[in-house]
């Protein structure tokens, strides 16, 4: 067989797997979503004005700090344990998974979204010396609460692996997310009408979410009904609910410090140079897109494959931890390329020339992505091999060490100085992850191959 037919028959049988294929779903479903992202970032830069869109990106901002203390791992719970649940057909199981789901999310969302609507004006009145982000962040952390079912929807979807009407779901959620808020902006309702539209579509896809879910619970003898649920909330078995609680809040605390990474840079910076703040955001946003072609989509179908990878062997679970980190950097990384070629042309083009200073910042950001993308399976590795408190204090250490870091050089710097630390930042925290993960790795395997012998 010549070399040109082995790489063709290794293309094809690669093509015929599922993980695959699912990977190019999801891979085209996040180039239309982050079609429609730019698509409403261009017309949010254009009609705010750089001053606008600065405050634009500290609401969003602030509602993630929020968003923060909302996570207590029941997103991660659910789709960890969910498809082992569907995979063994316990529809009990299953309820109760969903039901923890529901109860904790709004509990735990309306205790903390409370404290925020209530505090947030007075709390980026302190920080960035402006009461009206906070007043018009409270509208999109009250749209978050009602957003929980949906969010629920999407996880059942991945989770019993019906990925085609995932990408399906997604996309019309980002397009009419993009539509509504933008044509108020068009419109000339600003501010205001941005967060009122965000509010508006979260009520609509409640309603969406309830008939949606209702249809494939009836197709789907598993998934238990939403009144099944809603009764299992008031019943759900003590234990039950610790354990799921226990099992998701390592997670959470890993998430939510892990999400501190892309938070800080613009809140820190957004407390010394508001106008600057919309230049980063605009230059953090492009210098993301080449993620979008493979990394997104694998890290997520990675929470799936590697405990199955796993119950091979931790051999198995090494290869395809490399693979997939390996692959998707360089993938990445030729995408960067090309983005740091048509940089100087595209932003001052598509934003306006006002937002010129975000070519010189995404110069340093993409550089750096070649790099980021390494840890494309770090999460999803150190989840399957219960590594959660080591990947915690890791994560701790470097998010102390880096906001000091941060703020430092950003209160006492410019920011063509100052953007250095905040773009390679993060590529320090992917190596420390990645070569952490590959060591213990190797634990395990000389492990096996002793118990094996």
């Amino acid at each position: 067989m010549s070399f040109v037919q082995e790489i063709k028959t290794r293309l094809f049988f690669l093509t015929r797997k599922n993980f695959v294929k699912d990977a190019f779903v999801l891979q085209m479903a996040g180039l239309v979503s982050t079609g429609f992202s730019i698509l409403g970032s261009i017309i949010y830069a254009r009609a705010l004005g750089v001053e606008g869109y600065a405050i634009y990106a500290l609401i969003f901002t602030f509602v993630s700090i929020a968003g923060i203390f909302t996570n207590i791992g029941t997103n991660q719970t659910v789709l960890t344990l969910l498809p082992e649940a569907y995979a063994r057909q316990d529809r009990s199981k299953i309820l109760d998974i969903l039901t923890y789901y529901v109860k904790v999310s709004l509990v735990i969302s309306l205790l903390v979204g409370v404290f925020f609507v209530i505090l947030g004006p007075y709390l980026t009145a302190t920080l960035y010396n402006d009461s009206n982000i906070g007043k018009l962040a409270r509208i999109i952390i009250f749209g978050e609460i009602i957003n929980i079912f949906f969010g629920m929807y999407v996880i059942i979807l991945q989770a019993i692996r019906r990925i085609k009407n995932l990408a399906v779901v997604e996309n019309i959620n980002k397009f009419v997310f993009v539509l509504i808020p933008a044509g108020l902006v068009l419109l000339g309702y600003g501010l205001g009408g941005l967060v009122y539209g965000y509010l508006f579509v979260t009520v609509g896809f409640l309603v969406f979410t309830f008939f949606s879910y209702r249809l494939i619970a009836k197709e789907d003898s598993l998934l238990p009904s939403w009144n099944e649920i809603l009764k299992n909330m008031f019943k759900l078995d003590k234990d039950v609910f610790v354990y799921h609680l226990k099992f998701g809040i390592l997670i959470a605390i890993d998430k939510n410090l892990g999400s501190l990474y892309s938070i800080l840079p613009i809140s820190i910076l957004g407390m010394y140079n508001l106008e600057q703040v919309a230049f980063l955001k605009i230059a953090t946003s492009y210098a993301a897109l080449p993620s979008v072609f493979i990394s997104k989509p694998v890290s997520r179908l990675l929470a799936v494959q590697l405990p199955k990878s796993k119950s091979y062997s931790y051999s198995i679970l090494k290869r395809d931890y490399l693979r997939s980190s390996v692959a998707s950097c360089a993938i990445t990384s030729l995408a960067a390329l090309l983005f740091i070629v048509l940089v100087p042309f595209l932003i001052p083009y598509i934003y306006g020339k006002q937002y010129l200073p975000a070519v010189f910042f995404s110069y340093f950001l993409l550089f750096a992505r070649m790099i980021n993308d390494l840890g494309v399976g770090a999460g999803p590795l150190f989840r399957t091999m219960n590594l959660m408190r080591k990947s915690i204090k890791l994560n701790a250490i470097m998010v102390t060490l880096g906001t000091v870091i941060l703020f430092y050089f950003i209160k006492n710097y410019p920011i063509n100085i100052s953007i250095i630390p905040i773009a390679f930042w993060f590529s320090v925290v992917t190596l420390v992850f990645f070569f952490s993960g590959l060591r213990e790795l190797n634990k395990k395997i000389k492990i096996e191959q002793l118990t094996n012998n």
